[in-house]
């Protein structure tokens, strides 16, 4: 949360509005791969790895399946995303830059240690990372030219930072035998839940392809800028949701339902007292401070 708060005012003013349009958009056509590749596996995997963390040898077999899943789900997905670029034909090398996020979402293993409820990996994993890269926008980024360069600082790394938490699974993954791997319990619940991530990426990337094709790529500058302080704020409440998912998973397959369900009326009281408090905030100062302070003169 706090490095976008100190990049988009310096990107606003630097890419300018038809710079963070051409992102948002491209960024947005990125992220229906992703959910391909992804495939409903970031929340099944956390909670399968949930139910038999206590088991070395059940949470080492559940981690290769998955991951077997997943890999071939990117694959065809990188597939895909290549015969778009190929037919789409416009911002070709911007397409090509943002294809990274593809990769990095395919080696992004951070929902086996929100599984096993070890968030200080996920959350320390990418800082040095993410502070390299925030320094190479203050240095790299001059012009509205620099677009490409940009989403390349971007894209890698959140490619780099997804790496380092392969350096943590040695003490947690064992060797297991193919012949003891079996795929098929988890292609339903992977489609399953990949029906709802779909919707809910339609609803949030879908208005940005719109304002793309049907408008122009300033006003989609505009509305990406407004829609990403909405999503830095509401980062505070989806955490809840990531931190306690896990915990409940474990209850339930322990036969504590009693405990769940109070995890469960616990978090959304939680939520609820974060989330309209942001709510008013946001509104009373987005005139003065945002409009004005925040992101300068587009």
């Amino acid at each position: 949360m706090l490095i976008p708060l100190v990049t988009v005012p310096y990107i606003s003013r630097t890419l300018g509005a038809e710079g963070i349009g051409v992102y948002a958009y491209t960024y947005s056509v990125v992220q229906y791969f992703i959910l391909i590749g992804n495939l409903g596996i970031s929340i099944y995997g956390a909670r399968s790895i949930a139910q038999v963390r206590e088991s070395d040898q059940d949470r080492s077999r559940v981690f290769f399946e998955l991951m077997i899943i997943k890999l071939v789900m990117f694959f065809i997905s990188a597939l895909l995303y290549g015969l778009f670029i190929y037919v789409y034909g416009e911002y070709t090398f911007i397409f090509i830059l943002q294809g990274i996020f593809i990769l990095a979402a395919a080696v992004d293993i951070s929902w086996f240690f929100i599984g096993l409820e070890d968030f200080k990996k996920t959350i320390s994993r990418n800082i040095v990372v993410k502070l390299v890269a925030l320094v190479s926008v203050f240095i790299f980024i001059r012009t509205p030219n620099d677009i490409a360069l940009y989403v390349a600082i971007n894209a890698i790394s959140t490619f780099l930072g997804n790496l380092t938490l392969w350096t943590y699974l040695r003490k947690r993954i064992h060797k297991v035998a193919v012949k003891n791997l079996d795929l098929k319990p988890h292609v339903r619940p992977v489609f399953f839940l990949f029906l709802p991530q779909l919707l809910t990426q339609i609803f949030v990337n879908m208005n940005k392809l719109f304002l793309g094709n049907f408008s122009t790529l300033t006003q989609t500058g505009y509305f990406e800028n407004s829609d990403k302080v909405v999503r830095m704020l509401s980062a505070c409440v989806t955490a809840i949701g990531n931190v306690i998912f896990p915990r409940i998973a474990n209850e339930f397959h322990k036969g504590e339902a009693k405990t769940a369900n109070k995890y469960t009326l616990l978090s959304f009281q939680i939520v609820n007292m974060i989330s309209i408090p942001l709510l008013f905030g946001m509104i009373l100062i987005s005139k003065k401070f945002l409009a004005t302070l925040f992101w300068g003169k587009l």
